[in-house]
């Protein structure tokens, strides 16, 4: 599903996109497509999305703004180096997150009332 993904996201262009919201919809239609397209027995005939499908979007549109910005810090932390200490992400101390987006490490990692979203903020351009 990594490569269907980087094809759709290298198809879609953000830039024609005014609201984050309206590209995070089309993302997800379009790995519904991708997704009915593949298996039509499990095909998803409902109208609307599922938070699911939304949810799968909108990280495939942060993944594509990171994968512009990040490409090369994205390749270090994948084969497990640090980023360099050159970068001017260095001082953020980024991973990789649960979610295959980059996050960064801060202050708020020792509170005990946050979620992991809160604690671990993605980092964006």
């Amino acid at each position: 599903m990594a490569a269907v993904s980087t094809q759709i996201e290298s198809r879609i262009d953000f830039d024609r996109f005014s609201r984050l919201s309206r590209a995070v919809r089309v993302m997800a239609w379009s790995l519904r497509f991708v997704k009915n397209s593949r298996c039509p027995q499990g095909r998803e005939s409902s109208p609307d999305l599922s938070s699911a499908e939304i949810e799968a979007g909108r990280i495939m549109v942060l993944k594509s703004v990171q994968n512009e910005f990040y490409n090369e810090k994205i390749s270090d932390l994948n084969n497990g180096k640090c980023v360099r200490k050159t970068s001017s992400i260095y001082q953020l101390s980024p991973f990789i997150g649960e979610d295959g987006l980059i996050t960064i490490y801060g202050r708020l990692e020792k509170a005990p009332a946050l979620l992991y979203d809160e604690k671990h903020p993605i980092l964006l351009p």
